[in-house]
């Protein structure tokens, strides 16, 4: 069934990924603002008058919500920017959803937790480490009360993502020119290709409440030795080392794997973290 949707943050990693597929089935107006793109309407979140005004006009049925300052030390650095971003404009999209009876989809992540449990379920109670993840955290809260309502955790396997090198870009292009890398054996989550996230997403339009989406307990070292050896890389430069000896500005949850029993449960959704790597491998050509 076709909707109408106004996605946030398009021009992004995840949005530029929701924007190419959505927009095949659905009638979907991106949004866009510190990277602008072509064919996107430019517009800043942090002025609640505006979303709600494009959504009289627009009149979407579901607004997607992926915009965030995913810069986990620089959240520590600008409060006053990472409560802009990851907070108030998820406030300002749930009023101006509000304003015209509009779902809203929410994407927050595993770090809202601390990471000493792992296999996190949905009714486990967050506890952030750093403000990113205190914004991020806030952000759900924002949506209390709010029937029509969903809110998404994960960790996203992808090649590209707006303004940034992703995990599996670094280490491909690292291992191709001859360069040893580490990577943590101790610091877990569940890794999910942007791909599968886009149809999934696309599939829970009609869920509402808390939603864990993802593969299976990996660490950063399992996910790098996978597409290593998914690229066909020699894996003989890649280097265990431990996430606790690390010293980040900003401290980070160890292990947040999520338990996604619930979404197989509810919806039939499910993968494992190697079919995951091995849809990131084959949809990239050779000479990226």
């Amino acid at each position: 069934m076709k909707r109408k949707i106004i996605l946030t943050g398009a021009s992004g990693g995840l949005g530029s990924a929701l924007m190419a597929k959505l927009s095949q089935h659905h009638d979907v107006l991106g949004l866009c603002h510190a990277n602008p793109a072509p064919g996107l309407k430019e517009l800043d979140l942090r002025e609640p008058a505006a979303i709600q005004k494009l959504a009289k006009e627009f009149q979407p049925e579901i607004i997607l919500h992926t915009v965030g300052l995913t810069d986990v030390d620089r959240c520590d650095r600008d409060l006053e920017a990472a409560l802009d971003i990851n907070t108030r404009s998820t406030l300002h999209a749930r009023l101006a959803a509000e304003a015209v009876g509009a779902r809203i989809i929410h994407i927050s992540t595993n770090d809202v937790f601390s990471g000493e449990q792992g296999l996190y379920r949905e009714q486990d109670i967050p506890l952030p480490v750093n403000f990113y993840s205190q914004t991020k955290y806030m952000a759900e809260q924002m949506l209390y009360g709010y029937q029509k309502s969903l809110i998404l955790r994960f960790t996203i396997l992808s090649w590209y993502a707006s303004g940034k090198t992703t995990f599996a870009a670094w280490l491909v292009k690292s291992l191709r020119a001859g360069k040893p890398v580490s990577l943590y054996g101790d610091q877990y989550n569940s890794p999910l290709y942007v791909e599968t996230l886009a149809e999934w997403i696309e599939a829970l339009f009609d869920a509402n409440g808390l939603y864990h989406l993802g593969s299976e307990r990996w660490s950063r070292w399992q996910t790098g030795m996978a597409i290593a050896q998914a690229f066909n890389l020699d894996t003989s430069l890649i280097q265990k080392t431990s996430a606790v000896l690390a010293h980040t500005p900003a401290p980070r949850p160890l292990d947040v794997s999520l338990d996604c029993s619930k979404l197989k449960a509810d919806w039939g959704l499910t993968t494992t973290a190697l079919a995951e790597v091995k849809r990131l491998a084959d949809a990239i050509p050779d000479h990226l």
